[in-house]
């Protein structure tokens, strides 16, 4: 799924939240975020949910995974040890640092992650272009997530994406062409280690160039970067920000 879609998840996740808390809120448990924000480094989501000036979400307490069966990604960033200094993808709300991606998608709300809350940096706008190191070809997810669903149906796991257990067990049971891959990643594979093995390599954050920091950290992700944390979260409309945060 690509990213405007993530900005426009409209599931119900965040709750409105009244201004006298929100206040009392960015002045404690938000703050350095607030001071974050004061200095430029600011995040943004798109959403059609709700259409209060300010919001609260705590993903932890829901599952989201892509609306497609190709959900191997969100699985790998989730679950793998590779990925533990990372918020796990399928418990965390998706922003951007860039405002155009989320008012494109919705009405653009400022995330405002809690204190010590854990980020993700993508090196890209998008996550579905943030493997370039590691990808061939025009360096987009969507052919390797296409090739990999064709080896899962082949072996009878048409529900790969389902959960971590299942991802891994379909990818036991997959039959690869080791030439076949070599169009999809520049990556080597290796018999002895599996493809398991093989698309963690592919989807290294090391080498490709993710960042993780703390709410409040400066960085220099540019202002095309996704970015993802499970923290919880306060949201305000970026018309109402003015108002309230500076």
């Amino acid at each position: 799924m690509r990213l405007q879609n993530f900005l426009l998840e409209s599931d119900g996740r965040a709750k409105p939240i009244g201004d006298k808390d929100f206040k009392q809120l960015i002045e404690t448990k938000y703050k350095d975020s607030v001071n974050a924000y004061r200095k430029d480094i600011r995040y943004y989501r798109g959403t059609e949910s709700s259409s209060a000036s300010t919001l609260y979400i705590d993903p932890k307490k829901f599952i989201r995974s892509s609306k497609q069966n190709q959900n191997y990604y969100t699985l790998l960033m989730s679950y793998d040890p590779s990925w533990s200094k990372y918020p796990p993808r399928d418990k965390s709300v998706i922003a951007t640092t860039n405002i155009g991606y989320a008012q494109n998608y919705g009405t653009p709300y400022i995330v405002l992650p809690e204190n010590g809350a854990t980020i993700g940096i993508a090196p890209s706008p998008d996550i579905w272009s943030s493997f370039r190191t590691t990808l061939g070809g025009s360096h987009n997810l969507m052919p390797l997530l296409d090739h990999l669903e064709d080896l899962f149906l082949e072996a009878n796991f048409e529900d790969a994406g389902k959960d971590y257990k299942t991802f891994k067990e379909a990818c036991k049971k997959a039959r690869v062409n080791v030439g076949e891959l070599k169009t999809y990643s520049k990556v080597p594979y290796s018999k002895k280690d599996g493809l398991y093995k093989w698309l963690v390599d592919v989807f290294s954050p090391d080498k490709n160039r993710f960042k993780v920091i703390k709410a409040g950290d400066a960085h220099q992700a540019g202002t095309d970067s996704e970015v993802w944390t499970d923290g919880e979260c306060l949201l305000c409309k970026v018309t109402h920000a003015s108002e309230v945060l500076l």
